[in-house]
């Protein structure tokens, strides 16, 4: 259910998904796991907690590519990260509540269906 950019989840979906979530968020690499788990793949909650994770690693790839270039690029790569930050703390908190709350930046693009 969506109200005012907060989608919440049914308690059965955060309660299967919760632990794989955080993992996804401190291990990014695993953002396919709901993708491939069986039992995991119907959970709305983990796909968009995927979808999150997925976009984070995009953004700091790109980043990373243009804190490559002297100055402009530092200042680039200096703000990015801690829009990445602030993201991920976003994210913690949305993860341990049961919500999934939209970044204003690119929250709402989706990647993983």
């Amino acid at each position: 259910m969506e109200e005012n950019n907060v989608i919440t989840f049914s308690e059965q979906e955060v309660n299967d998904g919760k632990g794989i979530a955080i993992a996804m968020l401190i291990v990014p690499i695993l953002f396919f796991l709901p993708l491939v788990m069986e039992d995991k793949k119907n959970n709305q909650y983990l796909k968009h907690y995927s979808n999150q994770v997925l976009l984070n690693i995009l953004l700091g790839v790109a980043i990373s590519f243009v804190a490559i270039i002297p100055i402009l690029g530092w200042i680039v790569g200096l703000v990015g990260g801690i829009v990445l930050i602030i993201n991920w703390i976003t994210l913690l908190i949305g993860i341990l509540n049961g919500q999934a709350k939209k970044n204003i930046i690119y929250g709402n693009i989706v990647i993983l269906k």
